[in-house]
């Protein structure tokens, strides 16, 4: 189970739009002396919407180099497609994230019971810890009642 503070990491880009990694190894170097518990890669502060998947797993990837072992590491997996967040949820264990965080599906409205369903789908792939990511203003939103019957599931945390 994990616990402890989370901080939430950002992406830098240059200014013709890709990733910095000067300022993102800055970045992590500095973070890295903190007395905090760990890390959210790829998350909506880390602007994963305007990444590419192969740019996602590159920034879950450099982040693990940099802090791994050293703080836990929650990788943002969210994508609207499922597959795609299946291979997010492959690489951030490969990688030795600590748990994998993840939106409802976004972009189509969605009920209630297939909110469910997803997290349930993900969650049996039986591949990494998920943590629910609630952010309703972007996504489908997850209803306590949802939620708490998701924490009935093997892989998801909370």
């Amino acid at each position: 189970m994990l616990k402890g503070a989370f901080g939430v990491l950002l992406t830098p880009f240059t200014e013709d739009g890709h990733v910095d990694y000067n300022a993102f190894e800055q970045e992590l170097d500095f973070v890295g002396k903190s007395d905090i518990t760990g890390f959210f890669v790829c998350g909506t502060t880390g602007e994963f919407i305007s990444l590419s998947p192969e740019q996602n797993k590159e920034m879950m990837a450099f982040a693990a180099k940099r802090l791994g072992g050293k703080k836990k590491l929650l990788a943002g997996v969210s994508d609207p497609n499922p597959a795609t967040t299946i291979d997010y949820m492959r690489e951030a264990e490969r990688l030795g994230y600590d748990a994998a965080m993840v939106c409802p599906p976004y972009y189509f409205t969605m009920k209630q019971e297939d909110v469910v369903r997803y997290y349930k789908y993900l969650a049996d792939q039986n591949i990494c810890d998920l943590i629910l990511y609630k952010i309703p203003m972007f996504t489908n939103t997850i209803e306590l009642p949802s939620f708490e019957q998701l924490l009935q599931e093997r892989r998801i945390e909370g």
